[in-house]
């Protein structure tokens, strides 16, 4: 279950983020903006979304989390886990006020990253009405003030909230986490911050040592056999315990690994079916999700060291006939691309049966 800690430059007007500022302006009585596009694009991103249908229900999970009294809960995996599901989840289930933040590439720059978080919790709490401008005051520097503002305000909120932030991942200037970790100063006892991640969380580390931070990983958000036989019954596949149990652990769990082995069945009937790298579907997945984010030269790297099934610095410069295979793998890890350090150790497993080789592994006859 889950492991408790001991018990960016300005945006130009005219890009994406520059006309959703102006937008948190408009909502505290600036100018107005032009057309409707940009406060769509506004509620979507600080709107929580609604889970897939058929989607299995991590309520246990969720209550182990909320009823620790850390503040501060850091939901980390690899693509395909369901950590943006389990995150809509716990939102639609929690009595306390929810202050959403679906994250991308736009927000990785410090005074944007305040903006939309300042605008998030002002959609919730009526009374900080003029707390954006604030945070956008000629003079005011992200970590100079405004994130102490924004810290002061959560601190002496009148009710418990849960702010929730979807892909973290995306923030990737230290400046931004700089100015998170302000922020999160501000979480009082009795609210909580819950972030998920493809990669390791920056705050989480000096959180552990003063036991205030839950950790959810890979092991937690996988599926037991109950779980994937709920997805194969929503899909209307008929399959037998044995080959659920085949199946869970060809996919290590992993819910898009098995929502996918469950669409390869429903359209390939009676045929037995190979859950790994040579289906389109299995492929087209982990492409997208996983390599095409990687910079072309780790993509290289991968490739040529896929003959592998744990990798190692010495080994890794052994096969390619050069140096260089330890930076390769810390710049692989923290993505966390489907590859798993074993315990705190640097080495690397192929840490899904379903990224593993094409045409290697198990065939799962589903009937």
């Amino acid at each position: 279950m889950s492991r408790s800690a001991g018990s960016c430059g300005k945006v130009a007007s005219g890009s994406r983020w520059g006309r959703l500022r102006m937008v948190g302006e408009e909502a505290q009585g600036a100018a107005p903006v032009v057309g409707g596009l940009d406060r769509l694009l506004l509620d979507a991103k600080l709107s929580v979304p609604q889970p897939r249908p058929g989607s299995v229900s991590r309520a246990d999970v969720i209550e182990a989390a909320r009823a620790g009294r850390c503040r501060v809960v850091g939901v980390t995996a690899s693509a395909g886990y369901g950590k943006s599901t389990l995150l809509a989840q716990w939102a639609r289930a929690e009595d306390r006020r929810v202050v959403w933040v679906s994250l991308d590439r736009f927000d990785d720059d410090p005074a944007v990253l305040l903006s939309v978080l300042a605008t998030a919790y002002a959609r919730v709490s009526p009374t900080e009405a003029d707390l954006l401008a604030d945070m956008r005051s000629p003079g005011v520097s992200p970590l100079g003030r405004a994130a102490r503002r924004l810290a002061s305000v959560l601190r002496t909120s009148p009710v418990p909230f849960v702010l929730m932030l979807d892909d973290l991942h995306e923030l990737r200037a230290s400046a931004c986490h700089d100015v998170l970790s302000v922020v999160i100063s501000g979480i009082p006892r009795g609210s909580q911050l819950v972030a998920t991640s493809r990669s390791e969380q920056p705050h989480i580390p000096r959180l552990r040592t003063s036991a205030d931070a839950i950790e959810l990983g890979a092991g937690d958000l996988a599926l037991d056999a109950a779980g994937a036989e709920q997805i194969f019954a929503a899909a209307d596949v008929q399959v037998s315990p044995d080959l659920i149990a085949g199946v869970t652990a060809r996919t290590e769990g992993r819910p898009a690994g098995l929502y996918l082995a469950a669409a390869i069945a429903r359209e390939s009937p009676g045929q037995a079916v190979a859950v790994s790298g040579d289906d389109r579907y299995v492929a087209d997945y982990l492409y997208r999700e996983s390599l095409s984010q990687l910079p072309a030269n780790t993509q290289a790297f991968l490739r040529r060291t896929a003959v592998l099934d744990q990798l190692n610095a010495p080994l890794c410069d052994a096969l390619l006939g050069g140096a260089g295979g330890q930076q390769q793998l810390r710049t692989i890890e923290a993505p966390s691309s489907f590859l798993i350090p074993p315990l705190r150790s640097r080495d690397l497993e192929v840490g899904s049966s379903i990224a593993a080789r094409p045409g290697g592994g198990a065939v799962c006859p589903i009937q």
